[in-house]
C-alpha cells in the first residue's frame, strides 16, 4: 500500500515539473494597424504577430484572418498567409471606410486554437494621416528620395 502511495505522489509531482511555457497559448504581441487606430486611408495589409510560431499543416487551412467593413463585406485577399509567428493578408478593397474589424483564428505551436480581433476606423476627410502600411511608407520615402536626386531635364 505504501508503494502505491509513493508512486502516485511521485507521478503527481512530475506533472508539476513540466516546462512552464508548454501550457501557454499563443498571445498577440503586435498588430497592424493598432487596435482602435484612426486612419485616413485603408491599409494595404493587415497582420497579427504572436509570441510563437503558428502551426501550418500542408493541405489544410488552419489559420484564418478575416477583414470586414461595417456592412460585413470581406476586404482582404484570401486565404491569409502565415510566416513564422505572423499571419497577414493584403487588402484588395482599399476604398472601404468606416469601422473595420480584423478577426483571426490561429493554431499555436502547442496545438491550441486562439481567436481574437481588432477594430480600426478609416475616415474620409482631412485628418492627419496615419501611414497605410509600413512597406508602403518605406516605398513612398524611397520614391521621394529618388525624385529629389534625379536631375530635371532641360528643354
Amino acid at each position: 500500500m505504501r508503494k502505491i502511495f509513493v508512486s502516485t505522489a511521485l507521478l503527481a509531482g512530475l506533472l508539476f515539473l513540466q516546462i512552464p511555457g508548454a501550457w501557454a497559448h499563443a498571445q498577440t504581441t503586435a498588430t497592424f494597424p493598432k487596435n482602435n487606430a484612426v486612419l485616413t486611408t485603408m491599409p494595404t495589409e493587415v497582420w497579427f504577430e504572436f509570441d510563437g510560431n503558428l502551426t501550418v499543416l500542408e493541405g489544410a487551412n488552419v489559420n484564418t484572418l478575416v477583414v470586414k467593413d461595417e456592412s460585413g463585406k470581406q476586404l482582404q485577399e484570401t486565404p491569409a498567409n502565415v510566416a513564422g509567428s505572423r499571419i497577414f493578408s493584403s487588402i484588395i478593397h482599399t476604398a472601404a471606410s468606416g469601422k473595420i474589424t480584423a478577426s483571426f483564428r490561429v493554431v499555436s505551436e502547442d496545438g491550441h486554437p486562439v481567436e481574437g480581433s481588432i477594430v480600426f476606423t478609416v475616415l474620409t476627410g482631412s485628418v492627419e494621416a496615419t501611414p497605410a502600411s509600413p512597406r508602403a511608407t518605406a516605398k513612398a520615402k524611397a520614391q521621394e528620395t529618388k525624385a529629389a536626386v534625379s536631375p530635371t531635364p532641360t528643354v
